[in-house]
């Protein structure tokens, strides 16, 4: 992290010292380019706040199951990482299996909410069983639970991207939002799982600590898609997001359509014969 972190003031200084492109420059002066990013992430931050939101699940719930429950199963079962790379294995199939179902017979919110809700439910008896149960009754139950994880994780990156309409700040939003939920969830979930786990509950501390963070992801997606959220106004395809909800409330700054419009206005004028009225 510290590594990372220097390499990265490193770039954003020495970025700031490139010089502009041809292209840039021709853009800029044909007042093609929509400037005001900052300004844009900055009314925008709720939606940064509801990616982080609804990704916790997803970040935290990677890092208990293949990072911190495998090292922990490994006091009690010598062949726990072995095991655990089947439950990726495991995961992995489930993912294209929930992503399969949200495009051909539910929608991609209903279903990562009932991956959400019974990742809830599940994960505090699984993570007791790691402890307190069987080996073969704790395998069955982590298997159950790393699908219920994939199910919510499935048709989650298609949701956040159709979650943000506005595609001038798509790509910032889900860039920053995505990496500050990473460093401050994933990063520190195995840190928090051995804390918690030292606690009177044991195991079943972190299992509510997951709860938590998966009954949170299901609240957000949820209250996103209520039909008076004006976020999803525009429909639920990308094309239709993409074409005719890229305008801020407010905001003068053209769309894509709209300048390719534009220059084609432009175009028309220039041609017009000599002597004759500019038209618009």
């Amino acid at each position: 992290f510290l590594l990372g972190a220097a390499v990265a003031a490193l770039v954003c200084v020495s970025r700031r010292n490139f010089p502009p492109t041809p292209a840039w420059l021709e853009a800029k002066g044909a007042g093609k380019l929509q400037t005001g990013g900052a300004l844009r992430l900055h009314r925008e931050w709720r939606e940064l706040v509801r990616v982080a939101c609804a990704t916790a699940l997803g970040l935290c719930g990677y890092y208990t199951l293949f990072v911190w429950a495998p090292a922990t199963l490994q006091q009690r079962l010598s062949g726990a990482y072995a095991v655990n790379a089947l439950f990726i294995l495991l995961w992995s199939a489930t993912l294209l299996a929930s992503g399969f179902l949200a495009d051909h017979l539910l929608s991609l919110s209903s279903l990562a909410i009932v991956g959400a809700l019974a990742t809830c439910l599940v994960a505090p008896v699984t993570l007791w069983s790691l402890e307190k149960a069987p080996v073969g009754v704790a395998l069955p139950l982590m298997g159950l639970l790393v699908c219920c994880h994939g199910v919510y994780v499935g048709p989650l990156q298609a949701w956040m991207v159709l979650s943000l309409p506005r595609v001038t700040v798509r790509a910032s939003s889900m860039g920053l939002a995505y990496n500050i939920a990473a460093a401050a969830l994933a990063g520190t979930t195995p840190l928090v799982a051995t804390s918690l786990s030292a606690l009177p509950l044991g195991r079943s501390a972190v299992g509510g600590y997951l709860s938590a963070w998966a009954l949170l992801s299901a609240m957000t997606i949820f209250i996103t898609n209520q039909p008076s959220n004006p976020i999803l106004s525009c429909g639920t395809s990308l094309a239709k997001t993409d074409g005719g909800c890229d305008m801020n409330p407010g905001d003068a700054s053209p769309t894509a359509p709209n300048l390719a419009q534009a220059a084609q206005s432009s175009q028309l004028s220039t041609d017009a014969p000599p002597g004759a009225r500019p038209t618009r």
